[in-house]
């Protein structure tokens, strides 16, 4: 859930552990695509 919370505020810092908890996250709330316009609207993903 901490990866919600960080997508959603960008005063949040992304967690170290990003790439496993997003893999897991995503399975687990079925949120890909909503994830992914998220990081990029964020510049998350440059």
């Amino acid at each position: 859930m901490n990866l919600i919370k960080a997508l959603y505020d960008p005063q949040v810092p992304l967690p170290k552990d990003f790439y496993e908890q997003i893999l897991e996250e995503l399975e687990y709330f079925s949120v890909s695509s909503q994830i992914y316009v998220l990081l990029k609207q964020q510049g998350k993903l440059e």
